[in-house]
């Protein structure tokens, strides 16, 4: 835990939207796993597949976001 806090050094509401981002792909996650079709693959993907996956890609777009944004803004700090 604490190395989250010094990846997001300087970045505090930008945190809580990362925080926000996991529970969201958890819960996500836990709707999708409850969903989820059964059986054989079926041609196309079903949309609850996209959704279920979507969680998952707005946490780790917006942790790849926060650590840039923090480290662009330590950078600017400590020249």
């Amino acid at each position: 835990m604490d190395s989250w806090k010094i990846v997001t050094k300087g970045s505090p509401g930008l945190c809580y939207l990362l925080y926000f981002f996991f529970a969201y792909a958890f819960v996500n996650f836990a709707i999708f796993f409850a969903q989820a079709p059964t059986g054989k693959h079926i041609e196309p993907t079903p949309a609850i597949v996209w959704r279920g996956f979507s969680g998952h890609w707005m946490l780790f777009y917006c942790a790849s976001f926060v650590i840039l944004s923090s480290a662009l803004r330590s950078s600017r700090q400590d020249p």
